[in-house]
């Protein structure tokens, strides 16, 4: 199993991210911005897939993979 502190974050999805977080405006409540950018980098994170059923069978999966660092033999 993989150790969790070797996951990184895609510079894609983190560039996403800043730049919502940096057109969010100027609220006085951080949460919303906070919200538009995690929402920004989950949409931009490469491979991820949302799975959807409802209409009351309820069931809403987010799948994304965890890229690791690369390690030196």
């Amino acid at each position: 199993m993989a150790d969790l502190t070797d996951i990184t974050i895609p510079p894609e999805a983190l560039e996403a991210a800043r730049t919502a977080f940096a057109n969010a405006g100027t609220a006085d409540d951080a949460v919303d911005p906070i919200r538009t950018a995690c929402l920004a980098m989950l949409e931009a994170w490469p491979g991820m897939e949302r799975i959807y059923r409802s209409e009351d069978g309820k069931l809403f999966t987010i799948i994304f993979p965890l890229p690791q660092k690369e390690t030196r033999a």
